[in-house]
């Protein structure tokens, strides 16, 4: 690890970031835990960089379904950008983001409503630079006003974030589909189970033809159109078709 430079750790974090977005969690995480080796050793655990590398592995876990301890890390990483890079950053509003998802998933409604309303302000504050980020907060955010009964609210968030992606991306970005999937959840809790059907279809169709039949999130979407289809409730259980915030400040910076 000693031989490591930075430039190859910046690739090797480039890597796990590709095997990530590709659901190869257990290839992103075999490349993390090198990385972070040399990371902790060079710089230690309060680190920009650490902090960089702990994000990684918290978005490994909460796609794993340990929302807890993906909860821990994104505290841990909300703190050392605020404190380095202060809380108006690009870097907190992505920790605030993936520190919202983690409660929501756990049942901690308000204090995901919290972070995630706190978010949607700093996303729109960074919007140049975030590009496509505000709308998929008020995805999440809407979520969260469902499942605290708010149906006509989050009905609005969803239709603002449809529009908005819509001009930043056109209809078959696979962005969209997340949308789609907030807004099933909203028409469950509505009650319309036919318009949330056609919604979930129409997001696994999206994520079909961009991340491929066997990605994570196609399959989380297909059992959620199976539970659908079954009779069990959407509203007020986990959503699992979730993308992080933090791919696009990757995405963005590489």
């Amino acid at each position: 690890y000693g031989a490591e430079s930075e430039r190859t750790l910046e690739r090797l974090m480039g890597r796990a970031g590709s095997c990530f977005d590709l659901g190869r969690f257990e290839e992103a995480r075999a490349i993390l835990e090198r990385v972070w080796g040399v990371v902790r050793e060079r710089h230690g655990q309060g680190s920009l960089a650490a902090a960089r590398v702990l994000n990684e592995r918290g978005l490994i876990l909460f796609f794993e379904g340990r929302h807890g301890e993906a909860e821990e890390i994104h505290r841990r990483v909300l703190r050392v950008y605020a404190d380095r890079l202060g809380p108006e950053s690009v870097e907190s509003a992505q920790a605030l983001h993936n520190l919202g998802v983690s409660l929501l998933h756990q049942g901690k409604v308000k204090e995901a409503e919290g972070c995630l309303v706190e978010c949607l302000r700093l996303t729109r504050s960074h919007a140049p630079t975030l590009h496509a980020a505000t709308p998929r907060v008020r995805r999440w955010l809407a979520v969260v006003l469902a499942s605290e009964g708010r149906l006509e609210d989050a009905h609005r968030q969803c239709e603002v974030a449809m529009t908005e992606l819509r001009a930043l991306v056109g209809e078959e970005h696979p962005f969209v589909a997340g949308v789609l999937d907030s807004m099933a959840f909203v028409a469950a809790g509505r009650g319309d189970r036919t318009e949330a059907e056609g919604l979930l279809s129409r997001s696994i169709e999206l994520l079909s033809r961009a991340q491929g039949e066997d990605h994570p999130y196609t399959k989380a979407g297909r059992a959620k159109l199976e539970n659908l289809r079954a009779g069990y409730p959407l509203l007020g259980t986990q959503v699992l078709s979730a993308e992080p915030l933090g791919d696009q400040v990757r995405s963005e910076r590489d």
